[in-house]
């Protein structure tokens, strides 16, 4: 059915986020704030997980960080903000961490009030969404707003983002048995070229 519409004249707009609120601030001072307000002890690598569970790639994402182990040691900081799905999901991914032997790189924080989202935003080094299905997730553009680089697999709208971003060498294509190596070797890249 012809509705008159031309699609070659039509653009996408994608979601937008509010930049006096999602703005960068110094990484020193906004890791200090995240250690006093949330009451933790962050190490010096920093790799920040929103909104956690199976669609989301949690799993993924922890197989990854246990094989980034053997490049940075300990120095580094899992943090995952929210709740990691149901029960059954939650021990799966505790049994990752456990054989990973990953449990004092792990902190999850729990549901964090929006307001707080930008210091969380700041602090990390990376932020990580290794999804397997999306939407186009807020995730990305206030991260982004708030000067830290995305690692993301490439589904929904992840693409779009960062190629408006020009950081389009921190996607990472979805592998249907096991995108964690892939997802190891980005985030490796992301902490090795990414200057603040």
């Amino acid at each position: 059915m012809d509705m008159g519409i031309q699609f070659d004249k039509t653009v996408t707009l994608i979601n937008g986020v509010d930049k006096d609120v999602f703005r960068h601030m110094n990484k020193d001072y906004a890791k200090t704030l995240v250690e006093e307000v949330f009451r933790i002890r962050l190490k010096d690598k920093v790799l920040l997980h929103v909104n956690p569970g199976p669609r989301k790639g949690t799993h993924t994402f922890i197989k990854a960080v246990a094989m980034l182990r053997r490049i940075y040691g300990n120095n580094f900081t899992l943090l995952i903000v929210g709740r990691p799905g149901f029960q059954t999901y939650r021990e799966y991914v505790g049994g990752i961490v456990r054989s990973s032997k990953l449990e004092e790189s792990k902190k999850i924080l729990g549901h964090v009030e929006n307001k707080r989202l930008p210091i969380l935003y700041n602090m990390a080094d990376v932020v990580l969404v290794p999804s397997y299905s999306e939407g186009s997730p807020l995730v990305i553009p206030e991260a982004l707003a708030c000067a830290t680089p995305v690692v993301a697999t490439n589904v929904g709208g992840n693409p779009e983002y960062l190629a408006l971003t020009g950081l389009s060498n921190l996607l990472v294509k979805l592998n249907k048995y096991d995108s964690s190596l892939d997802l190891a070797i980005t985030i490796s890249r992301a902490l090795n070229t990414i200057k603040y």
